[in-house]
């Protein structure tokens, strides 16, 4: 998640998640907020997995591919 990030957005959360995702995708790399200090080789992303609780309880669930 990115919430370490930018904070609590309420029902605004998922929508900004979905559009980091997509940045992470189409720029093959991940935000230093979530990714590991030191990587051994440069990984190549072509999927992302996308889980949004809303403010109710309800959940869902979206895969993302380049």
């Amino acid at each position: 998640r990115l919430k370490a990030a930018h904070a609590d957005l309420g029902a605004a959360a998922s929508p900004v998640e979905l559009l980091a995702c997509a940045s992470a995708l189409r720029h093959a790399t991940l935000p230093p907020a979530v990714s590991e200090p030191r990587a051994s080789r440069t990984p190549v992303f072509r999927s992302a997995l996308l889980l949004c609780l809303g403010l109710f309880g309800e959940c869902s669930a979206l895969v993302m591919r380049s």
